[in-house]
């Protein structure tokens, strides 16, 4: 008796605190009043149930509301370590691609300043990984003095060495 009474309590103080934890989660906005009603009445049912049991009205049941956590199968401490490693790789990723993307757009840009080139197209090999950085641009205009100047502005605004940089010249002077 002693034991079914702890589990009732333990019962009550889960969905009780569950409940606390899912109303101060949950945004101030039109769906709040349904969360508080669902539960509460969650809570409710938790509290009545041994009342029901003592009268009869749930056959079969043996007053143990926690019994069907014990089933619950919790992944190791490596596998859930290696969930959050690949969570964080994926995620490295995509910020790496959206500087690169950011660097393609502003490179192009900033480029596109200097007097000499008329037209820049950014190539693929833009901040890459297998520490080979560099950036390939394709520029229509004059070749000198423009190529300095490009490499010199790149070289002040995004600090990428004038020699990981590969210009291809498309019109005069190339």
């Amino acid at each position: 008796m002693i034991s079914a009474v702890t589990e009732w309590i333990r019962a009550v103080l889960l969905v009780s605190f569950l409940s606390v934890l899912v109303r101060l989660l949950l945004p101030d906005n039109g769906l709040r009043p349904f969360v508080r009603l669902v539960t509460g009445l969650v809570v409710l049912s938790v509290l009545v149930q041994p009342i029901l049991v003592l009268v009869g009205a749930v056959p079969g049941w043996d007053g143990r509301p926690l019994e069907g956590l014990a089933n619950v199968s919790v992944p190791s401490t490596a596998a859930s370590l290696a969930a959050g490693e690949a969570v964080r790789d994926r995620g490295r990723q995509a910020a790496v691609e959206q500087v690169r993307m950011h660097v393609r757009r502003q490179s192009a840009a900033l480029v596109s300043l200097v007097a000499e080139v008329d037209g820049v197209r950014v190539g693929e090999r833009v901040l890459s990984e297998d520490g080979g950085d560099g950036l390939a641009l394709a520029l229509d205009g004059r070749r000198d003095p423009g190529e300095d100047r490009v490499r010199e502005l790149l070289f002040k605004y995004f600090g990428i060495d004038p020699d990981v940089v590969t210009l291809r010249w498309t019109e005069e002077g190339a």
